[in-house]
């Protein structure tokens, strides 16, 4: 059942439907087949009829390809052909051709060539020729069976061109060359066989009788192209199929009034239509000058019949006018263009060639003007645009307005000239120009823009002679005006400049934006960047070139002569861009030639509005300103002060204040200099360029702080200055002190390489307490120094000092150690900026024969020391130590000492001359408020007779002058012990307490008494005093023996040597030997006082068994005086028993005891040849007697002593004044009070002392 409503599908009807489909399509496709088939076998008898001729066709094409790759083909039988043809169409005038080739052209194409071409006249005159024609065969004339070219390109034609003032325009071709064709056929007129023609281009051998090159007959080209235009219009020849004419690789020779110049044309093409009553001409071509660049020229003609006139409309590009300039005098202006134009003309002329009306638009691009009078300094040109037009009936050129634009100034000019009526070979035309509208600006030196308010000129062209006449010009702007005459020539050898004109007062920034960059570029430049203020007065110039110039005037080698005044006044420079300007009230400038003068009779340096440097007699002169970079020069006087002239420098590169280290402030002085500066006139000028030479002197200098603390005064300082480097030499008084500076710097180089600023000096005593330097104490004498200061590579500060100490007498109290004058020593150090104190002493060394110190120490505000470190201190060959000490915030000096040897012979030895280690003793220092704490540990100390002290340690302690606290421990040789200390009882005097075992081996240490073997020795001295006496002690020694004579013998062995009667010291030559024997004693007492350089001994007494002694008296040591007296008592051991009766006892023996027979004597006199005296008398008188027979004060004291300064302190004469200490803590002594002889201990005496030299008796 159908329930869809869609009808019911038969199935018979659509068997039937789709049955007819099928069979309608196979009939398609077979009858497409058969078509197939019918055309394929067309095509296939086609391909096997015409493969053949097709292969033959190709083969032909290739072989030819590959001959015309080896050169061009010859087809000479088409020359008589084409002749004729051409010759049909010539219309009286006839063709010669010497062959037709075939060859590749540039492009790989096909090239059919005519080989040495020439036309000739009715009359055979040969009016036209080329080596060479490219020639394309007229398609149109073929089918009228016609050789006619439709086109022809004569190649590296030569032509000739012919200009005058009433013949127009000419044209002619060379000469052509003589064919060898042509000679056969002059010499035998029977005919022959043609050569053949060989494939390659003809070579000069093959014409050996060609003539040179020249002109042919000459062609009225006006005329020739009106013909042909008519007869190609009337199709009278075979002009009317001629479509373009060409030159290739052309040379162009104009001749001009008798002058002839030669031109390129690579190209040049021109097509060619023509109708019945106009024909157009058009073209393209490249030409150059002889050597410039080629230009691009395109041109188009269109000659009406019915007007008669022929209209010529030109484009050209890439013109530089001054590359032509030199080809036609009539061009010789165009030299002043040196810029590239684009421009566009159009010419009406008539049918005879007379220019009816013309105009042209010119733009202009980027280039330069050059002046023929200033070749040298052209003048940029951003671009503009010129448009002319002439009127030929009136000969009449005009202006329309134009544009001109360089460096921001832009004018509008406008104008007209008109040709004079007179001589037509010498025409001349009269001009008027004047600027519509215009600005001035200097954009290169910031200055706005200055209005054109006015500006005229007027004068005379002569073309024939490029001259151009300049009868007024007038320029009013800015407030300025300008007026100038002159003239110019340029078309006759040689060219010749004259301007005259004059200036009116201006503001600076008119000067600057009028000032034209061709005239002194330099100065310009240097004016314009460098000059801030000036107001203009006035001013006028001069310029002659060429034949304007006088014959006996030398202006150089830019031949001209220049003269130029200018008046300025109020003006303000900066001469160097690191320095203040220069103000002046009044300035003149002159320009004389190349040469520029500036006089400035008063000038200053402006520091600041109430501070300045004057300057006199001031000028700048400058020679060869026109060139790019003059050279200029300064020249001035000043006299000032030397605080303004340093503030002058501190600005200046390099920055010579802070290389010499002069402080900023404080400094005081006169200054007179005379200084020449040589400086190139740039704006961007380097300080290198800069050349100065000067002269100067600076007197009455004065500095508050100069190096830290120090005052200058009456300085005075020779400055010389010269292009290579700087220097300064002179005196000055430093706290007082003389000294000397030298001082140079070498401008090229650098900071390292530069000599250092030298300050030398003399000090003596008075000099270093002057300077502050509180060390007489240890250096006495001229001392030499040098202080240098320099830069080092890294730009920093180094300073070093020198000291010559070999003619000082130097004196290390503490140690005993002393250099006399004239033994070599020196001191050098480098003294730089601490990093804990202010300076510190870097790379100490002291140097010498017999003395190296080598360290390092620290000074701080107050030039005190407060730190040293010297890990090399050696005083001889044999003391090695490493001293460090540091000064701390009381005033006390932390020092140790640490070594493994030192050499204490000079210390004992000055134990017996009371520390006067010189002739005169050192002052003691100024102000001695340091303490010292001294720890001390030290493995040998070498002293006399080859005895030593071992393992040392002490510590000692001073405050001021005084010693506080000490304690030494060491061992004796062979091991006894050693033992120094101090002590203070409460309300009780300082005591000194020194104490051995070994008392022989202690005074053979010292050198006291050699021959003392064994015994106990032990010192007790009161550091206090009594009295006079600065200090007193006793000395006493126990159970001992002495090898040797008896006393006596000593005495009268050792007298003339100076030495006590208890000394070891060996018998002189020629005196009675000592016989040596051993004498033991029991005790020694020794009572003894020192003070004012004195050794007082007090009833000393020696007693044995066999000998015995007493002595007193005194020893001067700065009067060095002796007199010593005492009694010598043999047995005294037995005979003093005796004292011990009652009444007789002490009247035989003596008060004391000494012994029944004694002998007395004296040791007297100086102590360089002290006089012994003995009283044999002695002897018999009784021991209560004995008293009265001495020759001594029975209780000699130290004295007082007037001259005395008032600086000695209570302990200034001490003879152990001085030790290294450093802190330690002092207490209660372990052994035996005793002394072991010391350098703060007994002021002992001694034979050996230093002695002045022996006065003549």
């Amino acid at each position: 059942m159908q329930t869809t409503g869609r009808p019911k599908t038969q199935s018979g009807y659509a068997t039937a439907r789709n049955e007819e489909q099928t069979s309608t399509l196979r009939r398609r496709v077979t009858t497409a087949a058969v078509a197939c088939d019918h055309v394929l076998h067309g095509v296939g008898r086609s391909v096997f009829i015409l493969a053949p001729f097709m292969m033959l066709a190709l083969l032909v094409a290739g072989l030819g390809y590959v001959r015309l790759r080896h050169g061009p083909i010859s087809l000479d039988f088409l020359v008589e052909p084409i002749e004729r043809g051409i010759n049909a169409e010539l219309g009286g005038n006839s063709v010669r051709i010497d062959d037709a080739v075939v060859s590749l052209s540039e492009t790989g194409g096909l090239e059919f060539r005519l080989r040495n071409i020439r036309l000739h006249e009715t009359d055979g005159d040969v009016v036209a020729s080329a080596p060479f024609a490219a020639v394309e065969l007229s398609t149109s004339a073929l089918w009228s069976m016609r050789i006619v070219p439709a086109r022809i390109e004569l190649i590296e034609p030569r032509l000739f061109l012919f200009y005058s003032e009433g013949g127009g325009l000419a044209l002619s071709f060379s000469k052509p060359v003589v064919s060898a064709a042509e000679d056969v056929a002059a010499a035998a007129p029977a005919p022959v066989a043609p050569a053949p023609v060989p494939a390659a281009r003809p070579t000069p051998s093959m014409a050996p009788a060609a003539e040179a090159a020249g002109p042919l007959k000459r062609i009225d080209l006006a005329r020739v192209v009106t013909d042909m235009s008519s007869r190609a219009r009337q199709r009278l020849d075979a002009t009317s199929y001629l479509r373009e004419v060409g030159l290739r690789n052309a040379t162009v020779l104009l001749d001009y009034a008798g002058r002839t110049t030669e031109w390129r044309v690579p190209s040049l093409i021109v097509g060619l239509m023509h109708a019945r009553t106009r024909s157009v001409i058009a073209g393209r071509a490249s030409v150059a000058a002889a050597g410039g660049k080629p230009w691009q020229l395109t041109f188009e003609t269109d000659e009406s019949e019915r007007n008669r006139t022929l209209t010529i409309k030109t484009s050209l590009s890439d013109l530089v006018p001054r590359s032509i300039a030199g080809m036609l005098p009539q061009l010789s202006l165009l030299q002043a263009l040196d810029v590239p134009v684009d421009g566009n003309a159009a010419l009406e002329l008539t049918s005879d060639g007379e220019v009816r009306t013309a105009t042209l638009a010119i733009g202009i691009g980027h280039g330069s003007l050059r002046l023929p009078a200033l070749p040298e300094a052209p003048l940029e040109v951003d671009g503009g645009s010129i448009n002319l037009a002439y009127d030929g009936g009136a000969e009449k050129v005009t202006l329309a307005p134009s544009t001109l634009s360089w460096r921001g100034s832009r004018v509008t000019i406008s104008g007209s000239a008109a040709a004079e009526k007179g001589d037509a070979e010498y025409a001349a035309w009269t001009y008027q120009l004047r600027a519509d509208a215009g600005s001035f600006a200097a954009e290169e030196f910031n200055v706005a823009a200055v209005a054109l308010d006015e500006w005229r000129a007027s004068g005379r062209i002569v073309p024939r002679r490029g001259e151009v006449e300049l009868a007024e010009f007038k320029l009013r702007a800015g407030g300025a005006e300008i007026a100038l005459t002159g003239n110019l020539v340029t078309g006759v050898e040689p060219a010749s400049t004259r301007l005259e004109g004059s200036l009116s007062p201006m503001p600076l920034n008119t000067l600057k934006a009028l000032w034209p960059k061709a005239i002194a570029p330099g100065a310009r430049e240097w004016v314009g960047e460098r000059v801030d203020r000036a107001s203009v007065l006035g001013g006028k110039f001069r310029f002659l070139s060429g034949a304007h110039m006088a014959p006996e005037v030398s202006v150089g080698p830019q031949e001209h002569q220049l003269s130029f005044f200018l008046d300025t006044a109020d003006l303000e420079m900066r001469v160097i861009d690191e320095l203040p300007p220069v103000a002046a009230p009044r300035a003149t400038t002159r320009i004389e030639n190349d040469g520029l003068e500036v006089n400035i009779p008063e000038a200053a340096i402006v520091l600041a509005p109430d501070r300045s440097v004057p300057l006199q007699a001031g000028r700048f002169t400058a020679v060869d300103i026109m060139s790019d970079v003059p050279v200029g020069e300064i020249v001035f006087a000043s006299q000032a002060t030397v605080g303004s002239v340093l503030e002058v420098l501190e600005r200046s590169q390099p920055d010579i204040v802070e290389e010499i280290g002069l402080p900023r402030e404080g400094i005081e002085g006169k200054i007179e200099t005379k200084f020449k500066i040589g400086l190139p006139l740039l704006a961007d000028l380097p300080a290198s360029a800069v050349k100065v030479e000067g002269k100067g002197r600076i007197t009455d200098g004065r500095v508050n702080k100069f190096l830290g603390t120090y005052q200058v005064q009456s300085a005075s300082f020779d400055i010389d200055m010269s292009e290579k480097a700087a220097g300064a030499n002179g005196q000055m008084l430093v706290n007082g002190v003389l000294a000397k500076l030298s001082w140079q710097r070498i401008f090229d180089a650098p900071l390292d390489k530069q000599p250092p600023l030298r300050l030398t000096a003399t000090l003596d005593n008075t000099d270093r307490s002057q300077l502050g330097l509180d060390i007489n104490h240890m250096v006495q004498g001229e001392v030499p120094i040098e202080l240098t200061v320099g830069r080092g590579a890294r730009d920093e500060s180094t300073v070093r000092l020198h000291a010559d100490l070999t003619n000082a007498d130097l004196v290390l109290e503490n140690v005993a150690w002393r250099k006399p004058p004239g033994r070599s020593a020196s001191l050098q150090c480098d003294i730089a900026r601490g990093k804990t104190h202010k300076t510190e002493l870097q790379n100490f060394k002291v140097a010498g024969d017999d003395i190296a110190i080598e360290g390092w120490a620290a000074i701080d505000a107050d030039n005190r020391l407060r730190e040293f470190y010297f890990p090399d201190f050696s005083l001889n060959v044999v003391t090695r130590m490493e001293v460090q000490g540091t000064l701390g915030r009381d005033d006390v000096w932390k020092v140790k000492a640490r070594g493994p040897t030192f050499d204490g012979r000079d210390f004992f030895r000055s134990l017996f001359s009371l520390g006067q280690l010189a002739d005169k003793a050192p002052p003691k220092p100024k102000n001695p408020r340091e303490g010292i704490d001294l720890d001390a540990e030290i493995g040998t100390i070498i002293g006399h007779r080859e005895v030593s002290l071992r393992n040392l340690k002490m510590k000692l302690s001073k405050r001021g002058d005084k010693l506080t606290a000490l304690d030494v421990r060491s061992t004796l040789d062979g091991g006894k012990p050693l033992a120094v200390v101090l002590r203070q009882d409460p309300g009780q005097p300082r005591k000194l307490f020194a104490d051995s075992t070994d008392a022989g081996q202690a005074f053979k240490l010292i050198d006291f008494y050699p021959n003392i073997q064994g015994g106990r020795v032990r010192l007790e001295v009161n550091l206090e005093g009594k009295g006079a006496a600065e200090k007193t002690g006793i000395l006493w020694v126990e159970q001992f023996r002495i090898l040797g004579d008896p006393v006596v013998s000593e005495v009268f062995g050792s007298a003339d040597d100076g030495r006590p009667a208890i000394d070891g010291a060996t018998a002189r030559p020629g005196k009675q030997q000592v016989v040596r024997e051993v004498f033991d004693f029991t005790l020694m007492r020794v009572p003894f006082s020192v003070g004012y350089g004195q050794f007082v001994l007090s009833d000393s007494q020696l007693r044995g068994p066999m000998l015995g002694a007493s002595m007193r008296g005194k020893v001067d040591y700065k009067m060095r005086r002796v007199n010593l007296g005492g009694t010598y008592v043999p047995l005294q051991g037995l005979s003093a028993g005796l004292c011990e009766i009652p009444l007789f006892g002490q009247i035989i023996t003596g008060p004391k005891c000494e012994g029944i027979s004694g002998i007395t004597f004296a040791i007297q006199g100086s102590m360089d040849r002290p006089e012994v005296i003995v009283n044999p008398l002695s002897m018999l008188a009784p021991g209560i007697f004995r008293d009265i027979f001495q020759m001594t004060p029975f209780d000699p004291k130290v004295q007082r002593r007037d001259d005395e300064g008032a600086s000695n302190s209570d302990e200034n004469v001490r003879a152990s004044s001085t030790t290294i200490g450093s802190p330690a803590d002092v207490g209660e002594p372990t052994a035996a009070p005793g002394t072991m002889v010391g350098s703060d201990t007994v002021d002992g005496w001694s034979s050996q002392t230093v002695s002045p030299p022996t006065r003549k008796q």
